[in-house]
C-alpha cells in the first residue's frame, strides 16, 4: 500500500534522512537533476552533493531493507520471490 509504514517510521522513508541529504535525494532523483544543477541550486560544492548522495542512498537502502525484514518477519511477504545475490 501506498504510503504505508510501520509504526513510528515516516511515510516515505526520506524524511528521516537529515535536511541535506534529502535535498539532494529529491532534486537529483525525483526532479531528475544533473549534479551541477544541484550544487548551483543549494550553493554548494558538486563533491558536497556526490557525498551526500552517497550517504543518502545507503541510509535508504539500509531503511528499506529492514522494512523488507520486517514485512517478512510479519509474514506479509508470503509467496513473493525475492532477488537475492
Amino acid at each position: 500500500m501506498p504510503g504505508a509504514a510501520g509504526a513510528g517510521s515516516p511515510p516515505w522513508p526520506a524524511w528521516a534522512l537529515p535536511m541535506g541529504q534529502r535535498q539532494v535525494i529529491v532534486l537529483h532523483h525525483l526532479l531528475g537533476l544533473p549534479v551541477h544543477e544541484v550544487a548551483v541550486t543549494l550553493r554548494i560544492p558538486t563533491g558536497t552533493v556526490k557525498g551526500r548522495l552517497s550517504r543518502g542512498r545507503r541510509a535508504l537502502a539500509a531503511t528499506l531493507g529492514e522494512r523488507e525484514q520486517d514485512r517478512d518477519r510479519d509474514g506479509q511477504n508470503q509467496g513473493v520471490r525475492t532477488k537475492h545475490a
